[in-house]
């Protein structure tokens, strides 16, 4: 994966479909890291401080928690591929490190999603 050397924005911020957009906020830890760099200060996140917030939405939803090496395998190998090649993150993987690149389109999708979300869950 490669390393940053991006600007603030998503490169991609203009030619991400909304499929595409969909598709990668169509799982529920995959919008809980976005909603998690997005909240969070700065752009670059250790790859530690993303499990952790994983492992606390699965403690959440189900009470209990994956092991830290599972959770790594599945960011690393499900999530990351998705939010890497839609423009949002670059793993630095040597110094475990994720660059998060803000997309206005993706994070406008994710805020009215979350919304959905709670009003079902509140039915």
């Amino acid at each position: 994966m490669a390393e940053g050397g991006r600007g603030n924005e998503s490169p991609r911020e203009e030619s991400l479909s909304t499929d595409e957009i969909l598709e990668i906020l169509s799982n529920y830890q995959r919008r809980g890291v976005i909603k998690h760099l997005r909240d969070a200060p700065g752009q670059v996140h250790s790859i530690d401080e993303i499990i952790n917030y994983i492992k606390e939405l699965e403690q959440k939803r189900y009470g209990e928690s994956p092991g830290e090496d599972h959770l790594l395998s599945v960011l690393v190998h499900v999530h990351g591929p998705k939010l890497e090649d839609g423009g949002l993150v670059d793993y630095d993987i040597p110094n475990r490190e994720i660059h998060y690149y803000p997309n206005a389109k993706v994070e406008r999708l994710l805020t009215k999603i979350e919304a959905t979300v709670e009003e079902f869950e509140e039915e």
